[in-house]
């Protein structure tokens, strides 16, 4: 990924991701988009209580934090601890280390695009009610959605093309 200065006229002051073609960007989403609804379907059929606490803890702090660089600390918190939930340390070792890869990618998306902290934050409420009431076909879908909106956000400001066809093969319910 190479870097360069934000637009002087950016009101955040912060580096953002220079994308060309088939990007970087798209790679690691593509990848989580196929990963994350699986990792998030087993937490539903097999997280506790006790286990999600700390989820919802993260949630209240995204929520009340302004600063993009925590807000995405939160959020790849956020989501370990789901993926911890579903019982499968190998899933969450790959699903840890793309979102490592994609951090800086969402505190840009989350500095540059309006209300999408707000979006990001209701998502995260929708991922989270449905892993509680253990529904993983709920679950897995909330999550490809959110994955989308991030996306799409980081589309619209790196002006990507969006694919003609999903490169998910994904339907509400299942992976095909």
């Amino acid at each position: 990924m190479s870097w360069r200065p934000r637009d002087s006229s950016a009101s955040t002051g912060a580096a953002e991701p220079s994308c060309a073609g088939r990007t970087e960007l798209e790679d690691i989403y593509e990848i989580r988009m196929m990963l994350e609804p699986v990792a998030t379907a087993r937490a539903a059929r097999s997280a506790t209580r006790v286990s999600l606490r700390p989820a919802i803890q993260l949630l209240v702090a995204m929520e009340s934090d302004i600063d993009g660089t925590r807000w995405a600390e939160h959020n790849a918190s956020f989501h370990n601890v789901i993926d911890l939930a579903g019982n499968s340390p190998r899933l969450v070792a790959i699903l840890k280390n793309l979102r490592e890869l994609s951090t800086l990618y969402i505190t840009h998306s989350i500095l540059a695009v309006p209300d999408r902290a707000r979006q990001a934050n209701a998502e995260h409420e929708e991922i989270l009610r449905a892993v509680y009431a253990h529904d993983p076909v709920a679950a897995a879908d909330a999550v490809l959605r959110h994955l989308d909106g991030t996306l799409g956000a980081l589309r619209t400001i790196h002006r990507l093309r969006a694919p003609r066809t999903s490169a998910v093969p994904y339907q509400r319910g299942q992976i095909i």
